[in-house]
C-alpha cells in the first residue's frame, strides 16, 4: 500500500515540477532526488531484518518528508504551484507519512 501511494506521489509530484523555471532547476532537482530517497529508504526498511538499519532509515525518511514539505512549500511561496497544487501534493505526503509511521512502528513492536 505504501510503495504505490508513493509512486503515484512521486507520478503526481514529477508533472507538477514541470512548471519550474530553469533558474530554479537546483531546487527541481532536490525535490525530485528527496522524493526518490524517501521510496528508497521505504523500499529498504521493507527487505530489512535488522532493527538497528530499520530505526536508522526510518529517521531518515522522517527527516526527508520534513524537507520535502519545506521545498514545496517554497515552490508555493515562489508562485511556481498554487495552493491548491501545494495541498494536494502535501496531503499526499502526509498520507504517506501517517502510513510509513505506523507501518514502521508495527515492524519495530513486532521484532523487540
Amino acid at each position: 500500500m505504501t510503495k504505490i501511494n508513493n509512486k503515484d506521489f512521486l507520478l503526481n509530484l514529477d508533472n507538477l515540477l514541470e512548471n519550474i523555471p530553469r533558474r530554479d532547476y537546483y531546487f527541481k532537482d532536490k525535490i525530485r532526488n528527496m522524493a526518490y530517497e524517501i521510496l528508497n529508504y521505504i523500499l529498504i526498511i521493507n527487505n530489512s531484518d535488522d532493527l538497528l538499519l530499520i530505526k536508522k532509515y526510518f529517521n531518515l525518511l522522517k527527516a526527508n518528508i520534513s524537507n520535502l514539505d519545506f521545498m514545496l512549500e517554497r515552490l508555493f511561496i515562489k508562485k511556481y504551484i498554487g495552493e491548491t497544487a501545494l495541498c494536494k501534493t502535501t496531503n499526499k505526503l502526509l498520507e504517506i507519512n501517517k502510513i510509513v509511521n505506523s507501518w514502521v512502528n508495527n515492524i519495530i513492536n513486532v521484532k523487540c
